[in-house]
């Protein structure tokens, strides 16, 4: 299941990565939902913690019905017992599927009348201040919806900060038959942690993983984690609705698309799904996570302002950069919504009150009729909203960058990684230094605010290359920075090049790790944490002059986002009274005599802060949106 991005830049997408609106069951009659009854259970998944003292299993099916003509409502189950585990034949075919007992009696009378599983969805436990809706999730919540009478709960642990202590809780009161997660490599521990919590306090619930860092490493999770059911690889729209169909039927799983599973210790497994046609997925009900008050933060900046979500018009990626893992998820294919349905989309969130919006597409500007389309059409349908989006800077010319504008399209963010063409060229990106200075500059006029990242310590990188990133960083001064340490991520080129070359431990698979832990001749951690610290100092001294006191004022008349940013973060940090007064040193003539920078005890008294410099938070990958 697609989770949260690991991918190019330093940003993701979680589960995963339309005709049909919110087809949700309560719209439903009960009469019309027990008329179509859909839970029929004689076959669980694995690792069964209890024994049935009969050895019989009762059948859940619907009152009146009966899926297998001739077949009794009962039976026995094989009386060999491996470990945790039950094995029975499929009146239907014969197959010897593992099966686990689950929920209360009056459970199981009530989704025998209802038709219907009880199904629970969150993200893993862990601490941000990027408050993104978990979109992934989203889109298969509505998937089950579309083709399924389930009762579906998400749970946004990630960006509610709960504990795993707190899921386990949340979980535990719910009671689901099937509980699903998604995870990055920098979620991967909390994730298994919480379902293992979860295993004993709902010991009887069937138990899915799905993401970027599950799809990479199924085999090894299910091995070393058997509380773990499935695993499900790649997109999991289809996926999980077929899955949940076989355990209904009491047929084996084998075949759904993406799976993984271990059945008597062999290992059963799907190439990953990927999704063609993406038009016809149903909207992500974003309604599911009502509530929470999602934004963009960084390091307490605030970036996004009013009701905010995200939304995804293509996915996948067509390129082969080494420090990312999209294009294998991807199989390197790139696919898109239509420039109609995106709208759609759009058009529907205006009309719930959304304001504004990131697109999370590794390669939004990829294919410029198709941006061109959107952008028309937001402008025909008289869409005013503000949105985000990420482009590749060999593919941002500025006659799309100022249609883009146009349309609403007011912040930009560039994954430049580097100024040297020997980094370029190791990390396979594809781009030059002076294709990001255009870039950048294009953005810039066209009224764009602009984002960049950058990534150091390249095993071919020096000090000297660093430093040339640096002052290209104060040379083209973006509106904000990241500068990220490379990390080795679990499913990328560079960390199958590690461990081809034998210097990964056996368990350096779960958890991410720094180039500095595998190269030890090269730049080390603290030469390269006090170069990603000098990049940010360098970067906001270079605002701290006349022509960047004319970007300010010109970026506050022309672009309503950077307005917002700048007056909705009203000046507090002792960082933003040092660049004003840098401001005022260069000032001569620009701003009239009288103005004064505001005393520390007044600037500490005031809201939030303004973004000059993106510094990431402590542990952000380096190609990732979390979870």
């Amino acid at each position: 299941m697609k989770g949260s991005h690991e991918r190019c830049g330093s940003h993701t997408l979680p589960w995963s990565r339309r005709d049909l609106l919110y087809p949700v069951p309560e719209a439903m009659s009960k009469e019309k939902r027990i008329a179509v009854p859909r839970y029929v259970s004689a076959c669980l998944p694995p690792w069964s913690r209890q024994a049935s003292g009969s050895g019989r299993i009762p059948l859940r099916i619907p009152r009146g019905v009966h899926p297998y003509p001739g077949v009794a409502n009962t039976y026995r189950t094989d009386a060999r017992l491996k470990g945790d585990s039950r094995h029975a034949a499929s009146p239907r075919s014969g197959i010897r599927l593992s099966i686990r007992q689950r929920g209360s009696a009056a459970g199981r009378e009530r989704r025998r009348r209802e038709g219907c599983m009880k199904v629970l969805l969150s993200t893993p436990p862990g601490n941000t201040t990027e408050l993104w809706p978990p979109l992934g999730l989203l889109y298969i919540a509505s998937s089950l919806r579309a083709t399924r009478s389930d009762t579906v709960r998400v749970i946004d642990t990630f960006c509610e900060n709960l504990s795993t202590a707190e899921l386990v809780r949340r979980v535990a009161g719910a009671g689901p038959d099937v509980f699903g997660i998604n995870c990055s490599t920098h979620t991967f521990l909390s994730a298994v942690e919480a379902l293992k919590g979860i295993r004993e306090a709902v010991p009887d619930a069937t138990l899915v993983l799905g993401g970027y860092h599950a799809t990479f490493a199924a085999e090894r999770i299910l091995r070393d984690y058997p509380f773990v059911d499935f695993v499900l690889k790649g997109e999991a729209e289809r996926s999980f609705p077929e899955l949940l169909d076989r355990l209904e039927a009491g047929t084996s799983p084998a075949s759904v698309e993406g799976i993984s599973y271990l059945e008597d210790g062999r290992y059963v497994s799907q190439p990953l799904a990927v999704i063609r046609d993406l038009d016809a997925l149903p909207f992500p009900d974003r309604r599911l996570v009502e509530g929470i008050p999602y934004g963009y933060y960084h390091k307490d900046f605030r970036i996004t302002f009013g009701k905010f979500t995200t939304l995804c018009s293509s996915r996948g990626c067509p390129f082969q950069c080494t420090y990312c893992s999209c294009a294998a998820f991807s199989q390197r294919r790139w696919r898109s919504r239509s420039a109609e349905n995106v709208v759609d989309e759009i058009e529907l969130l205006r009309d719930q009150g959304f304001e504004s919006a990131v697109f999370v597409d590794d390669n939004f500007t990829l294919k410029k009729s198709r941006v061109e389309r959107i952008c028309d059409l937001l402008r025909e349908r008289r869409i005013r909203m503000r949105f985000y989006c990420e482009g590749r800077v060999d593919n941002a010319p500025y006659a799309l960058l100022r249609t883009m504008k146009r349309a609403g399209f007011e912040v930009i963010y560039f994954g430049v990684e580097s100024a040297s063409r020997h980094v370029l060229d190791y990390y396979k990106k594809g781009i030059s230094a002076d294709q990001s200075r255009r870039a950048i500059d294009d953005a810039k006029r066209a009224g764009m605010v602009v984002l960049t990242s950058y990534i150091i310590g390249a095993p071919v990188e020096s000090r000297e290359d660093v430093q040339r990133t640096i002052d290209f960083i104060a040379s083209t001064r973006s509106h904000g920075v990241q500068i990220n340490i490379l990390d080795c991520l679990v499913g990328t080129p560079i960390w199958e090049a590690m461990v081809q070359a034998g210097i990964v431990a056996p368990d350096d698979w779960k958890r991410n790790h720094r180039i500095y832990e595998y190269n030890p001749g090269g730049l080390s951690r603290a030469a390269l944490e006090e170069l990603q610290a000098r990049g940010y100092r360098d970067h906001l001294k270079a605002w701290k002059n006349r022509a960047g006191l004319r970007e300010f004022f010109r970026l506050m008349r022309t672009n309503r986002t950077g307005r917002k940013v700048i007056l909705g973060n009203i000046l507090r940090i002792p960082t933003i009274r040092s660049l004003l007064e840098g401001l005022k040193e260069h000032a001569t003539g620009l701003v009239p005599a009288e103005f004064e920078v505001p005393p520390r005890a007044v600037l500490e008294r005031m809201p939030l802060q303004t973004p000059i410099s993106l510094s990431s938070r402590e542990g952000e990958p380096t190609a990732t949106r979390d979870p």
